[in-house]
């Protein structure tokens, strides 16, 4: 588990924060809605991006829209408090080749959502550009 510092909210929203990102690539781009942007984080390594919500929610479905095809290996976490997580979706392991990330699990409530990028094949930059729950 990656640790990651604990951060107030954005007034009546929510907060994001992520590993290093590249130039204009921040971790926001990730849940704008618009597939034209993206978080491109700084690495190919040990990378994360988190999403504060300002009310616990309920859900079971999970998409990662990824810049380009190829395989990557990812966790996804979940957490009522932002120091206790469950992990929702463990593809560290994962050698199918995609685009999109489309994962299933039983129903979970939380107010944080962590996803964790270990890497991914060898010549790929990694880049979300849509996480939604």
């Amino acid at each position: 588990e990656t640790s990651v510092p604990k951060a107030p909210s954005f007034t009546g929203s929510t907060f994001i924060q992520s590993s290093e990102h590249q130039y204009k690539n921040v971790a926001k781009n990730a849940f704008d809605k618009n597939e034209k942007t993206r978080w491109t984080p700084k690495g190919q390594k040990n990378l994360w991006l988190q999403i504060e919500l300002k009310e616990a929610q309920t859900s079971s479905e999970f998409k990662i829209t990824w810049e380009k095809e190829a395989t990557y290996r990812y966790a996804i976490g979940a957490s009522m408090d932002g120091d206790n997580w469950d992990i929702l979706v463990n593809k560290f392991g994962k050698r199918t080749s995609e685009t999109v990330s489309e994962n299933s699990t039983s129903q979970k409530t939380y107010r944080f959502l962590r996803l964790v990028i270990l890497g991914a094949e060898k010549g790929t930059k990694i880049a979300v550009r849509e996480f939604s729950y």
